[in-house]
This record gives structure tokens, sequence and C-alpha cells, in this order.
């Protein structure tokens, strides 16, 4: 009898924990600010939920910049209503769109760059694979080698919306999105040479696309427009977007070492932050970020950050999808309870 008072007395304490917890420093992760036709990954958010995002956010949390949350972990000085703004990959609408609505709040941001992407006149290949597989109306049947893979590619012609809201975590409801799923897991883990191999051979076999002006990366000379006025600024997404743990040691160090040393040409700036290309690392990876000088990484773990239990080449972020500000702090709440 004194066991089950003992562990209801327990139970009551947590649950009390839970009830009272305060809030919890968070790291957010953004990619784009638009409404692409097909954006299966949840990458984008509307310029009016971005522009309500932030004005909750800008409400009810105090808006840091990431070296300043950084400094505030290592210094015990976070009081847990610090919200840090990170945007993935470089989209040229990080400086058309989102720009001008951080600034209208005064919201610090870093945006991290993957640097051999810079200029590029094509589509990230994530984006022009969805094109292909989702956006076509045309029927196709045909074969495809992609990582050793034979893959058949077959498909009716049909007309397809102009906006998808399929989304990978949902089960498949047509041949065209099992194909992007699985072509998509099997270039993710490509290296960069190979996969532009796949997809030349995949342009071949399902036809080009049209990108639009919007999905393309940002070039070198935007950034100095983009990190005007100080707000924003600059971090390390590697060189080429790939899966850090599947390159060998030497590769890893050319991703991330090398990716430092150009944007710190291009903005004549330290580069302290880096963000790991899918959120893919491994101990070696952290390690070579360390040892490059940077400062702090983060990853795609969807969590609160604890500032009592933290790796600064290890932080948690949650990614802000397509919601409204009351949507966005009620997850965020969210995983403050789950934490």
């Amino acid at each position: 009898m004194f066991g089950i008072r003992t562990r209801v007395r327990v139970f009551r304490r947590r649950l009390l924990r839970k009830i009272w917890r305060r809030p919890a420093p968070v790291i957010l992760m953004y990619h784009r600010v638009g409404e692409p036709a097909y954006d299966p990954w949840g990458l984008s958010v509307s310029r009016s939920n971005f522009a309500d995002q932030l004005r909750c956010l800008a409400h009810g949390r105090r808006l840091v910049a990431m070296d300043t949350f950084v400094n505030g972990l290592r210094n015990r000085q976070l009081t847990g209503r610090e919200v840090a703004i990170t945007f993935d990959d470089g989209y040229v609408d990080n400086l058309l769109a989102a720009k001008p609505l951080l600034e209208q709040v005064g919201a610090p941001a870093t945006v991290f760059i993957t640097t051999q992407r810079l200029g590029a006149t094509d589509a990230f290949w994530w984006d022009e694979l969805a094109q292909m597989c989702l956006g076509t109306d045309y029927a196709l049947d045909t074969e495809v080698e992609v990582a050793g893979q034979t893959l058949r590619v077959a498909w009716s012609a049909e007309t397809q919306p102009r906006f998808s809201r399929w989304s990978w975590n949902e089960p498949p409801k047509s041949e065209r999105e099992r194909i992007y799923l699985e072509l998509w897991r099997l270039l993710q883990r490509l290296g960069e040479a190979p996969r532009n191999e796949a997809m030349t051979l995949l342009r071949q076999r399902m036809g080009t696309t049209h990108t639009a002006a919007g999905d393309l990366p940002m070039r070198a000379e935007d950034i100095a427009t983009l990190v005007t006025g100080g707000l924003i600024q600059i971090g390390g997404h590697a060189r080429n977007h790939v899966a850090l743990s599947s390159l060998s040691f030497a590769a890893k160090r050319e991703e991330i070492a090398v990716c430092k040393t150009e944007l710190e040409q291009i903005t004549s700036k330290s580069i302290t932050g880096f963000a790991y290309p899918f959120g893919d690392r491994d101990d070696e990876a952290m390690a070579i970020t360390q040892r490059a000088g940077y400062d702090w990484a983060v990853s795609t773990r969807s969590a609160p950050v604890d500032p009592d239990c933290y790796d600064l080449f290890d932080l948690p972020r949650l990614q802000a999808l397509d919601w409204t500000g009351a949507e966005l702090m009620e997850q965020i709440a969210r995983i403050e309870r789950a934490a």
C-alpha cells in the first residue's frame, strides 16, 4: 500500500511539473516563403501565414539571433522565452519575401547557404523531381537506373491540379506520388556527381520542366543585399546539399570546411553556424564541424532546446509549416509539453 501511495505522489509531482512547465527556448526551421505548386516536404510558408507567425512570435516570445541564442545557452542567461528563426538552402524568396516581413517586426534570422547552388539556373533537385512526377500531364512508361536500381516509371495521362497538397508523410494516393517518394529516397543518399548524373537521365526519360524564378537559389551578390541592415546573418549548409553521413572523412571535411571559407570570402564576415543538410549527421561530421571553426550547428530533430542538457553541435529545431500564427504557437507549446 505504501508503494502505491509513493508512486501516486511521484506521478502527481511529474504532472504538476508538466502543468507549470516554463517556456523553453526554441529554434525554428524554415526554407521558403511562398506558395509553390508542389511542396510534398512542406518547405514553404505563405506570405500571409509567415507574417501572422512573426506577429504572434513578436508578441508572445523574445526573438533573438542565433549567436545571441547560443551565447545565452553558454552563459545560462536564457529565460525560456527565446525563439531563433533559421532558413535552410538559400532560396531567392528568403531575400524577396522573407526579409521585408522580418524587418517589419525586427526579427533576426539566420540563412544557411549551400554554396555550390549560388547562382544556379536550375531548381533544387527535390523541387525539379516533384515537378517531373506531380506536375506533368502526359503518360509515361519507361525504365530508369538510379543508384544501381532499375525502376519502372509508368503512369497514365491525366490533368494534374495546379496545386497539390499531398505530403510525403501521407500514404501515396497515385503512382506519381509513389514513384516520387521512391526516387527521392534513392537520390537523397547519393553524392553530388552521381545525383547529377541520375537527374540528367531522369530529364531524358521523363522530360524537362519549367523552373519559376522564385524557385531558384540566390546569387552570390544577393547575399550582400540580404545581410544589409544587420538583422540577417549567414550560416553554412555545405558546398553541395548531400547527406554527410554517407561521405568519407575527406569528403565531409570538403563539404563543411570549404563551405565556411567560401561564405567568409563572399560576406567578409566570420561564419559561426552550420546546418546539416537533411539534418543528417554522425559523430564524425559533428567533430569536423567543430574543428572547422564553427561555434554551433543545428539539426532537424524536433524539440525545444534544453538549457540544462544540450550539444552546441546538435541543436534541435522545430520545422515551421504553413500554419497560422496561433497554430505555430500551439505547436511550440506542444513540443514544450512533450519535452
